[in-house]
């Protein structure tokens, strides 16, 4: 345990390292290292036999300091961000809605990294003033609660950055007929309709009122119909870029009246120029009648988080500064979204290029997102390797080790062991398919032919690795059991209706005996230990609202592992002379012939389940 001397430090400074010390290790003492803060405009920390100077200038740059210098064999070091702004984007809509207690732990965590900004992505889970069926039933923010967590980052210097949709992704609102009549199509807002304007004027009255940064995130991707519902019966056939730009300068124009500076996704002008967003590197640059249209001060967000290759990020980059009156934000990914388990390695990967090409190029101003796609499962602390490293890249720091042990009192070996659920396969890239398996039919898994024999063994070693790394997990703890958890049942449940197949064609009714007694019957209390871990992590972080959709899922998962489980049973004893679904031969679901056994990515549970309608 670290022993800190803090009685030299203003409270504020005290009242954080106290949050922190339960789980970093930290204890406090007046014989321990005398830590002092001073304020300066060039922040860096110095070391003198058993005392520590920290020079700062915000808030967050003392802690990064202080928590450098504790893991550090250096006796100086500067404290210098390579980006201006360097920052988080949460995803709180995937029926995922943290806690404002979980969310100031995080704040927590990003303030002892040095970031400085953390954006929130709600699309229909925080409050707006007089429409009560906006974010209805999914446990979204309050303006008290947005307030409060917005005075807990400022106390650290962090800016909490508002992330709203003003034209796609609204599809849980339009569930209700409150808001359909301002639907076009899919999740898109109806573009010109009087009423669509006057919403989102609501929308930045609230934000108004509720945050104290003045920058904005609108969105604006992905509504590729955007266009061709009501509004094609309503007004006819108009090009796409037409509607987009119109109804982009009437969000702007609302955005600076109330005072924001809006940024938005880039990748609609790209789609829009080239039918792609990620372009060919012999493309042409983007038309400059297309670049001149976007309004002035709207800054483009691109982001990436699927290439480890620094020439992509470049060339993409030098795509982006054709838009001259448009600053380029980048948006990278600290991957937590496929499925249970994180993806810190690829991470990794992705982030080193992205971050050398951005300083290359003169990006000034970053963030990394956090998506939780289709169910957000994956807990945002299992990401801490992943920031860290980001945020070594962003500080200068070579040695990455430190910062994890450091600040969680786990060694970043032990910590990158949450990724292994997804590592069946090896490490390739981004493909990640524990989601897939855990929820795949045990008489039809769509996904059975790209399985490789052995490939399930390799969960009792993974299992094993995360038991022993959560023995000095401390208040992290509960994270690594989910992982543990999750990996004992694949074991079990990874290949189970590829090996019930083979048994089942070949007339092999001992080995289904065996699968019925040593797979089935551990795999029911191997499953319900997983979902009491899950259900945990769950409610120490979130809402619980959204759970109900994990509750569906894991009771539709146990029943019929139970029903399958007796029709087995009733074959076995010869009760029935078949099993259809066995006999069904299970194509590539990809369809494109490619082979057996490639790697491959299996995230959505509406794809795994079933190859029926849900």
């Amino acid at each position: 345990m670290k022993t800190l001397n803090v009685t030299a430090l203003e409270p504020k400074l005290k009242s954080r390292l106290e949050r922190m010390s339960l789980q970093a290790g930290i204890g406090f003492s007046e014989s321990g290292v005398r830590v002092k803060a001073e304020k300066s405009d060039a922040p860096r920390f110095e070391k003198d036999g058993d005392s520590i100077v920290v020079y700062y200038d915000k808030a967050y740059e003392f802690f990064y300091g202080l928590f450098y210098a504790l893991g550090s064999d250096d006796k100086k070091g500067e404290v210098k961000c390579a980006f201006n702004e360097f920052g988080v984007m949460l995803d709180c809509s995937r029926n995922a809605v943290p806690t404002v207690e979980s969310l100031k732990k995080f704040v927590d965590y990003l303030a002892f990294m040095g970031y400085n900004q953390l954006q929130l992505y709600t699309e229909d889970t925080y409050e707006i003033e007089d429409e009560p069926y906006f974010g209805h039933l999914r446990g979204r923010y309050t303006r008290e609660e947005l307030t409060e967590l917005d005075l807990y980052c400022k106390s650290y210097d962090i800016e909490l950055v508002p992330c709203v949709q003003t034209l796609a992704h609204l599809n849980q609102a339009f569930k209700w007929n409150r808001f359909k009549r301002i639907n076009d199509i899919d999740d898109i807002l109806l573009v010109d309709e009087p009423e669509t304007y006057e919403f989102i004027e609501k929308i930045f009255t609230q934000l108004e009122k509720t945050f104290s940064s003045r920058k904005v995130h609108i969105g604006m991707d992905e509504a590729h119909n955007v266009g061709r519902g009501k509004f094609l019966d309503r007004h006819g056939y108009e090009n796409i870029s037409d509607i987009m730009l119109r109804h982009l300068s009437k969000v702007v124009e609302i955005a600076h009246a109330h005072g924001f500076e809006p940024m938005m996704w880039s990748d609609m002008f790209f789609r829009l120029a080239y039918g792609t967003y990620y372009v060919p590197h012999d493309a042409p640059m983007i038309d400059e009648k297309i670049t001149s249209l976007v309004p002035e001060g709207l800054r483009l967000v691109y982001w990436n988080y699927y290439s480890g290759d620094k020439a992509d990020y470049d060339d993409m980059i030098d795509r982006h500064h054709c838009f001259k009156k448009n600053e380029t934000v980048f948006a990278g990914g600290i991957w937590k979204w496929y499925g249970f388990a994180p993806l810190n390695e690829w991470s990794e990967v992705a982030t080193t290029a992205g971050f050398a090409s951005c300083r290359e190029k003169g990006v000034n101003n970053v963030f990394l997102t956090m998506w939780g796609d289709d169910g957000a499962e994956c807990s945002p602390f299992a990401l801490i390797p992943g920031l860290c490293f980001a945020s070594d890249l962003a500080y200068g720091r070579e040695k990455h080790e430190p910062a994890v042990l450091t600040l969680t009192g786990v060694s970043r070996e032990d910590f990158m062991t949450l990724d292994l659920a997804n590592r069946a396969q090896g490490f390739n890239e981004y493909k990640a398919n524990c989601k897939g398996m855990l929820f795949s039919d045990p008489f039809f898994g769509v996904y059975d032919n790209r399985i490789n024999k052995g490939e399930a063994d390799n969960f009792i070693g993974f299992a094993e690795r995360i038991g022993k790394a959560k023995a000095a997990a401390g208040t992290l703890k509960y994270v690594f059991e989910t992982q543990e958890r999750l990996c004992r049942v694949l074991k079990y449940k990874y290949d189970l209706s590829l090996r019930t197949r083979e048994a089942y064609l070949a007339g092999d009714k001992k080995a289904l005996k065996k699968i019925l007694k040593k797979t089935y019957k551990p795999l029911k209390k191997e499953l319900e230990k997983l979902y009491l871990a899950f259900k945990y992590q769950w409610h120490v972080e979130n809402k619980p609202f959204g759970f109900e959709i994990q509750d569906v899922r894991f009771g539709g998962l146990m029943l019929r592992i139970e029903h399958c489980r007796k029709v087995l049973k009733a074959y076995v004893k010869g009760k029935i002379k078949s099993i259809p679904e066995l006999e069904a031969p299970v194509l590539d679901y990809w369809c494109d012939g490619s082979g057996d056994g490639k790697p491959f990515s299996a995230a959505w549970y509406r794809d795994a389940v079933s190859a029926s309608k849900l």
